[in-house]
């Protein structure tokens, strides 16, 4: 059985039982994703979410910290060609 509950996740059962139960949502989250994202973006959100799964925290922190000094380049950039123009 696998119970969520905001952050908190419950997972009980026989070995067999747990890998079924997430096979399934895992399917069921990477359908919905396909679905409302459509199938590359669903495909490419599916496959960060897996990578971010097996991450630690402060690996993940690593990774939000270097999104935010790209975003923070791009915008910078856009912001000075637009000036240029």
């Amino acid at each position: 059985m696998i119970k969520a509950d905001g952050a908190e996740v419950i997972i009980k059962g026989t070995p067999k039982n747990i890998i079924a139960e997430t096979v399934l949502i895992l399917k069921s989250v990477k359908s919905g994703l396909v679905e409302v994202l459509g199938e590359t973006n669903g495909e490419k959100a599916y496959k960060d979410m897996l990578e971010l799964s097996n991450m630690t925290e402060d690996e993940i922190e690593e990774k939000v910290k270097g999104a935010k000094r790209k975003l923070s380049n791009m915008i910078a950039e856009n912001f000075l060609k637009s000036l240029m123009e």
